[in-house]
């Protein structure tokens, strides 16, 4: 019987710290998304606001409030921000920076761009991205 209550008594412990690192993990993921997102802080010269689709990451939409962007794309939260001409986004799940995109706007009206894996754009790892209004 005290074998069993010490396993029990273990397993809660083991339990509650994974609890605690992942707690932990999550907000400091949370935090270097906002870190990156602050170094673009120029004036924003472009409205993002609408509802946008991508082949590869499906329908979503977009708010603008000055700067500051929210929304969604497909099963991802956004958040981002723009600044100048560009756009600044990440994608989230469950309160987790999964992806981090750089988009400009292009002639006929979609965003442009590339994303990379993580919370702040790493250019060695980019992929392609298009976003088009609807």
């Amino acid at each position: 019987m005290q074998k069993l209550v010490a396993i029990a008594v273990a397993l809660v412990c083991v339990f509650s710290l994974s609890a605690c690192n992942t707690k932990e993990r999550r907000a400091k993921n949370l935090a270097a998304g906002d870190q990156w997102l602050s170094n673009f802080n120029q004036p924003a010269a472009l409205n993002v606001t609408g509802t946008w689709a991508s082949l590869e990451w499906g329908e979503g939409s977009l708010k603008q409030a000055n700067r500051q962007v929210t929304g969604t794309l497909g099963h991802y939260a956004v958040k981002g921000v723009v600044s100048g001409r560009k756009v600044y986004l990440q994608f989230l799940s469950d309160n987790w920076v999964y992806y981090s995109a750089v988009l400009e706007r292009t002639p006929a009206g979609a965003l442009s761009g590339h994303y990379s894996e993580g919370t702040s754009f790493d250019p060695k790892e980019q992929e392609p991205i298009t976003i088009k209004r609807w």
